[in-house]
């Protein structure tokens, strides 16, 4: 297929709606749409190609791979190697394991499916994660992998209808699932969701010379109306539109006419020399543009940008991009395969060096212990990690009368009480489950993926045996705005009481308004740490109605958490590993801090035997 330069000024287009969009998202609220002007042009390029040479006689299965292979995989290697030193640098302890199995998943280009299920409530967010882009690379090595086979083994008579049909069913099948499953993040990420987006520039691909004849003269006027419908979706989308379902048609259509047009004046526009340019970068700039952002709001715990940070982090990633667009990618295009070859392996093995190493440069940077950093107590009755339910306390001998269940603010309280029960010989089981307490009737909408609705179905069949034995339900949560249900859940859970079982309700501890180990990157006091600030926390008005409408049934006690008077450090020793979980450490110091005042309550009201 002839070298197009107004294909390149698109490419160019495409990128800078996506790097504007993560750079300032208030600014272009739809600019996520440069991802499907991607799709777009490689399944317009792609199809082109292998169709002309199909009729040729002259498409060969490996050379097309090979030729994927050298356009995609050298800067990409070296990109992710480079993320992982620098991730070394950066990261804290618990963060750096995920970056680790993320590296791995985009190195085997299955991080579409790795990120769509993934759990972040204990490490970095989303917005963080210097490698959540390169799902857009696997799926389009996914697709790469399909194509060539599709295009190669249905005839050509045959191929639009099936494409359209593909197109119609995938569309209704992820707008269904987003919209009535509750699948959006999954639909994101799917494979299946973004084959339409290929198959449309297919379908260009197929009907080129219908569509070119369908304009006419007209062409002008529609690649206005085109270039038009892109800008106008890229500002009128956001975040909330459901995506890419339906609407994702619209940018969809407008970039294959722009596809399909040649000489008009926004051919002209997309052909300058400075458009030209920025396309020829664009897969560096979609690499290198991301990965700098999330590590700029990983140090800074910042998740909007200064004026001056926008203009470091897009001068660094143009010298980025320029760099490894000249030297490597531009470069390893155009080797021999017997040249390629060492050279693709070296930067292999620099990914793998960078992935295995990950571990122990960032240990060295940061020798942070594992207890002070991460969750590491109650681990084995709590959420993906559950193993059984306990005991926990003085378990010889087990009493099967008490439980604590919650969320992670629950696991925190597990450790307490186990210092406690220790010391006043009483035990108890627990089930625990991050964000989504184990009481009945939490909506599935509250959920945020499938795979956590799953896991609290089976804690919950876990917990059912135990509360059945119970006499006493020790509750602590977070009681998290984002899970609107548990207010009636709470009821639910309350309801469920036998006449001889009591809930004790743990009010919560405090936060803090910052991570302490990010902050500080230690964890031993310093003079700096006291920017530090703590937040008390208190019960929404559903739990302290519970308690005021069923006052032999359900209790609720507070620790005097103030006795705590250097929070959040106990002697010179860090005692949290984020803002608002104990760690390990400062939650045995809270269980012998508060063990008096914890056992004139229990004997107060008859608790424990």
């Amino acid at each position: 297929m002839q070298y197009r330069q107004d294909i390149q000024g698109l490419r160019a287009l495409a990128v800078l709606f996506v790097f504007i969009f993560h750079l300032h998202p208030s600014g272009l609220g739809g600019g996520f749409i440069g991802v499907d002007i991607f799709f777009v042009i490689s399944g317009f390029l792609v199809s082109s190609i292998i169709l002309d040479k199909k009729e040729k006689g002259t498409f060969n299965l490996f050379d097309f791979y090979l030729g994927r292979i050298k356009r995609i995989m050298p800067i990409f290697l070296l990109f992710l190697a480079a993320v992982g030193f620098a991730g070394a640098m950066l990261y804290i302890w618990v963060d750096i394991l995920h970056l680790r199995s993320s590296m791995l998943m985009a190195g085997l280009f299955n991080s579409n499916n790795y990120f769509a299920q993934l759990d972040t409530y204990f490490g970095a967010s989303n917005q963080e994660n210097p490698l959540l882009h390169t799902w857009t690379l696997s799926i389009e090595m996914q697709f790469y992998l399909l194509l060539p086979l599709f295009l190669l083994f249905i005839r050509r008579q045959l191929l639009f209808p099936v494409c359209m049909a593909l197109v119609l069913v995938l569309l209704g099948y992820s707008f269904y699932a987003s919209l009535y499953l509750n699948q959006q993040s999954e639909m994101y990420f799917s494979l299946l969701a973004r084959i339409p987006e290929f198959l449309i520039g297919t379908i260009f691909a197929l009907r080129a010379a219908t569509i070119q004849a369908w304009m006419g003269n007209y062409q002008n006027s529609m690649a206005w109306i085109a270039l038009g419908g892109i800008v106008i979706c890229g500002m009128a989308f956001s975040e909330q539109t459901l995506f890419p379902g339906v609407w994702v048609v619209i940018p969809c259509l407008c970039t294959g006419i722009l596809l399909l047009t040649t000489s008009t004046q926004v051919n002209a526009l997309f052909s300058t020399r400075w458009m030209v340019h920025v396309g020829e970068l664009s897969y560096a700039i979609y690499l290198w543009h991301w990965a700098i952002m999330a590590f700029v709001r990983y140090y800074t715990m910042e998740t909007t940008f200064s004026v001056l940070q926008m203009i470091g982090i897009t001068a660094l990633t143009y010298a980025l991009s320029w760099l490894s667009y000249t030297y490597v990618e531009k470069r390893y295009r155009t080797y021999s395969t017997r040249v390629f070859l060492p050279r693709f392996v070296g930067l292999g093995v620099l990914y793998l060096v960078a992935g295995a190493g990950i571990y122990r440069i960032n240990q060295y940077a940061f020798p942070i212990p594992k207890v002070y950093a991460s969750p590491t107590f109650g681990m084995e009755s709590h959420d993906d990690t559950y193993v059984n339910a306990g005991p926990y306390g003085e378990v010889t001998p087990a009493l099967d009368s008490i439980v604590l269940i919650g969320d992670s603010h629950a696991l925190v309280y597990k450790a307490i009480l186990d210092e406690i029960g220790k010391k006043n010989h009483f035990s108890f089981w627990s089930v625990t489950n991050d964000r989504y307490p184990i009481f009945p009737n939490i909506a599935r909408g509250d959920f945020e993926s499938e795979s956590d609705y799953q896991q609290y179905i089976a804690l919950r069949r876990a917990f059912e045996p135990i509360k059945k034995k119970s006499k006493l339900i020790f509750v602590a949560s977070a009681w998290l705005e984002e899970v609107p249900s548990l207010a009636t859940a709470l009821t639910a859970l309350v309801e469920e009481l036998t006449p001889d079982q009591r809930l004790v309700i743990l009010g919560d501890y405090p936060t803090l308004d910052q991570n302490p180990i990010r902050a500080t990157r230690d964890f031993i006091y310093a003079e700096e740490d006291d920017d530090i600030q703590v937040v008390d926390s208190s019960e929404p008005q559903y739990v302290l109605e519970a308690i005021k409408a069923n006052p032999n049934q359900v209790l609720y006690f507070q620790f005097d958490f103030s006795q705590a008077k250097t929070l959040p450090y106990f002697n010179d020793t860090l005692g949290y590993y984020d803002e608002g979980h104990l760690n390990a450490f400062g939650s045995k110091k809270m269980g012998a801090l508060m063990e008096e005042e914890f056992m004139t309550f229990v004997k107060e009201n008859d608790l424990i035997d």
